[in-house]
């Protein structure tokens, strides 16, 4: 539908207004609004139009088609989650269709200004965590700065640093394929940590958590579309 605004309901609303679209080079936006400028509705955009992307304020999708397209990817949050979706909608030879003649009035940033800021800087710093444990990669794998080395230890130190990071980052989160449960957090925590702390021992067992941890969410994913279907 054409997204107008609750509060001046003469205007378009940010979120999507009369119908998403992708530029040339990918950057998204919408008919109605461009960047910071929104537009009055003055029945400029009141023909069906096919679109790149739908609003995630007030989409309708086929069940089928959602699933078949894997659904929202948790790894968005609030934000640009339904234009990666509508992609992948538009891979299967699907159509994104506006249809101007629906109406929605729409609070716009309603998700995020009534959060406790408090909460907000704790989940902030939270995600932040991983970054500041990269550097103590290069401190316990001297390895990695080419010093007294070989390639292949180099190559087996970068590629047990990306997926211990992977690991780390997805528990600290909180997400992977899907929500993950506290035990699944703490699964991939600890191989993560394992694969950061340079050894072959500690590799195996660090690759063999981070596993246990990526088949349980996928177990869980599949259950679930099952369960939808």
């Amino acid at each position: 539908p054409k997204l107008l605004s609750m509060a001046e309901r003469g205007r378009f609303e940010y979120a999507g207004a009369s119908g998403g679209k992708l530029d040339s080079l990918g950057y998204p936006f919408c008919r109605g609004r461009m960047f910071e400028t929104v537009e009055a509705d003055n029945g400029q955009y009141d023909t069906p139009d096919l679109l790149a992307w739908g609003t995630g304020a007030c989409l309708l999708i086929r069940k089928k088609d959602y699933w078949d397209a894997g659904g929202l990817d948790p790894r968005f949050f609030a934000h640009n989650e339904e234009i990666d979706l509508c992609w992948r909608l538009r891979i299967m030879g699907r159509h994104i269709m506006l249809i101007p003649q629906s109406k929605v009035y729409h609070v716009g940033g309603g998700t995020l200004p009534k959060g406790n800021p408090m909460k907000t800087g704790v989940i902030a710093t939270r995600l932040a965590i991983a970054a500041f444990i990269i550097p103590y990669v290069f401190a316990f794998s001297p390895s990695m700065l080419f010093i007294d080395t070989v390639w292949y230890e180099v190559v087996q130190i970068g590629l047990s640093s990306v997926i211990g990071m992977y690991g780390i980052a997805a528990a600290l989160s909180g997400f992977m394929f899907k929500k993950m449960s506290w035990l699944e957090c703490l699964v991939a925590a600890g191989g993560g940590l394992l694969l950061i702390i340079p050894g072959t021992l500690t590799d195996v067992c660090g690759v063999a958590l981070v596993g246990v941890a990526i088949a349980a969410q996928l177990i869980g994913r599949k259950r679930a579309k099952a369960v939808n279907a």
